[in-house]
């Protein structure tokens, strides 16, 4: 059992981070993209259809152990089928740890194009290491009073503009079944990240109800965020002219006051940095229970070293975003979904055995 340990509370702040963070700023453009005016639509089916399965997979974990994914696989299916099951899980998250860098660096380029950035790229892993070797409660603290000032800033950014609100945008709501599923996975992928970390966290919870509580109101939380963000953008800027923008809530600070955009960059780049402090923290104590290692923090250098040295190589950052709806589809659907659908019925099937 881990000593550290954070609230509902916290984890309530947690999970709106985990969504909001990085969503702000990518959602509008990629999914609008798809379901244009009925993007609305793909962010409740989506926030909805995995919030029940937030629900069940997290409920049927906690009632098996308070321990973490990694050792319950351990118990349930074995240790060498445990470690097969779980190496795409974990390369996963390792995965997501450095996209969600690539997120913070082109927005960073995106606004200075002529600093080097690989500079940022080393920037923000080393702030994300840092905040990882404080632990799991740091880390929880530090996000629960960022997000107030997050939330505040995106209400400081959006309510000047609802002068520039023209409804008839919003027109003609045309149901493209085809493109709004591929929308409603795209923005699933947001969602699912609640219960894939929570279920490496789920040790440090102080109680586990109160905890499954708290993420399910910061899924809808987001939700309602997603919402307001999408009407303002689309009713703002209108779907055409969104899709030629690369960041469109950024952009939108421009028709106001000038130092409003300042206040966007400060938020998205704390946001960035929160987030990739916790799946740092999140990779190091999945890959230590994975190789039954004593302490994550043996592995922060190594890792960070990793990570930077993935920084070397030449991306194309622009034409990697391009494709990011594509790629979160894929993930979503060929592992995300089906993962934890398995996970559910393995941990439904040895409560009864229990």
């Amino acid at each position: 059992m881990e000593e550290e340990r954070i609230s509902a509370i916290q984890i309530l702040w947690i999970s709106v981070t985990l969504v909001l963070a990085t969503a702000v700023l990518t959602i509008p453009k990629i999914i609008i993209s798809k379901a244009t005016q009925t993007s609305w639509i793909a962010v409740i089916v989506a926030g909805s259809i995995v919030g029940i399965l937030h629900y069940i997979i997290l409920s049927l974990a906690c009632d098996f152990s308070n321990n973490s994914l990694i050792q319950d696989c351990s118990q349930i299916f074995g240790k060498f089928k445990s470690k097969l099951i779980l190496f795409p899980y974990i390369l996963l998250i390792i995965q997501l740890y450095t996209l969600i860098i690539y997120e913070g660096v082109d927005f960073i380029a995106y606004l200075m194009p002529a600093k080097s950035s690989f500079w940022f790229w080393i920037i923000i892993v080393l702030l994300s290491s840092y905040l990882a070797n404080g632990g799991v409660e740091v880390i929880a603290r530090v996000i629960q009073s960022a997000s107030i000032i997050f939330l505040l800033s995106i209400i400081i950014v959006l309510v000047p503009h609802l002068k520039f609100v023209h409804l008839s945008r919003l027109k003609p709501i045309s149901l493209d079944l085809n493109n709004l599923s591929k929308a409603s996975i795209g923005i699933a992928h947001w969602f699912l990240i609640l219960p894939n970390i929570l279920l490496i966290l789920k040790p440090y919870f102080k109680n586990s109800n109160r905890a499954i509580k708290a993420s399910l109101v910061g899924n809808i939380l987001s939700q309602m965020g997603l919402l307001n963000h999408l009407f303002i953008s689309i009713t703002v800027f209108g779907v055409d002219l969104i899709g030629a923008l690369r960041f469109p809530f950024y952009e939108i600070t421009a028709l106001s006051i000038k130092s409003l955009n300042i206040i966007i960059f400060m938020a998205w780049i704390f946001g960035i940095i929160l987030k990739a402090g916790l799946y740092c923290f999140i990779s190091l104590i999945s890959i230590r229970e994975y190789f039954n290692l004593k302490d994550y923090r043996v592995l922060i250098l190594p890792f960070a070293l990793f990570t930077i040295a993935t920084g070397i190589f030449e991306f194309d950052l622009p034409l990697a975003l391009l494709h990011f709806i594509h790629i979160i589809i894929v993930l979503a659907l060929i592992f995300e979904i089906p993962f934890l659908i398995f996970l559910s019925i393995a941990y439904s099937l040895a409560n009864k055995r229990r």
